[in-house]
C-alpha cells in the first residue's frame, strides 16, 4: 500500500519551505507514513546517493516516438 499522493504532496512542500524543517503539514503526513526531505538516515542516505558525470538537455515531443530528444550534454567536473 502507498502512501497518499496529496499527503506527499503536502510534506514535500512543507520541507521544502522550512528547509527540511518538520511543520505541522509534514507531521501530518508522518503520521500517514510520509518522511519529509532530509528525515533519512545516514544509512539511506547513503544507499541513495549517485554521481554523474554529465548533465544532458533533452527536448520532449509529445505523441512522437521517439518522445525525446538530445539536445546537448554538459559535462560535469574540473576543468584542465
Amino acid at each position: 500500500a502507498g502512501a497518499d499522493p496529496a499527503a506527499v504532496a503536502a510534506a514535500w512542500r512543507a520541507a521544502d519551505a522550512a528547509g527540511g524543517a518538520t511543520s505541522a503539514a509534514a507531521e501530518g503526513a508522518a503520521a500517514e507514513g510520509v518522511k519529509p526531505a532530509g528525515s533519512a538516515d545516514s544509512a539511506t542516505r547513503a544507499a541513495m546517493a549517485w554521481t554523474a558525470d554529465a548533465v544532458t538537455l533533452f527536448r520532449s515531443h509529445l505523441g512522437r516516438r521517439p518522445s525525446y530528444e538530445r539536445i546537448a550534454a554538459f559535462p560535469l567536473g574540473a576543468r584542465s
